[in-house]
């Protein structure tokens, strides 16, 4: 991944947000931070969101979809190195949200960080 980005940030159905960072190492390696918060007004509301994320997110949502996507962005990574990948890309209409993205870097982009620029 060549940027530092905030994926997500909504909140689900049962109240609690998550929040997925992925941070550049260097041009190739990248650390993924998933953060659930959930605002609780107990020590039982505490208690049941402990054991819904146990129990029930963190096999669905972590284990299952997160570190499916997360292996997806990996895995096309050497495709997207060479310049050329952009011009024999092929998206279709579900990949809005890509697109999307896209246009918001685009749009705020300040460069492309190197690593000369690291301090």
């Amino acid at each position: 991944m060549n940027m530092t980005r905030h994926e997500r940030g909504r909140q689900s159905d049962d109240g609690f947000t998550l929040f997925e960072w992925y941070v550049p190492i260097d041009e190739n390696t990248h650390r993924c931070f998933m953060t659930f918060i959930a605002d609780c007004g107990s020590e039982a509301q505490v208690q049941k969101f402990r054991e819904d994320f146990k129990l029930k997110w963190k096999p669905l949502a972590v284990d299952g979809f997160l570190m499916q996507d997360a292996m997806a962005r990996e895995s096309i990574h050497n495709f997207y190195k060479h310049d050329r990948a952009w011009l024999q890309e092929c998206l279709v209409e579900d990949d809005v949200m890509i697109m999307e993205w896209r246009r918001l870097c685009s749009r705020n982009s300040r460069g492309v960080q190197r690593p000369s620029h690291v301090v």
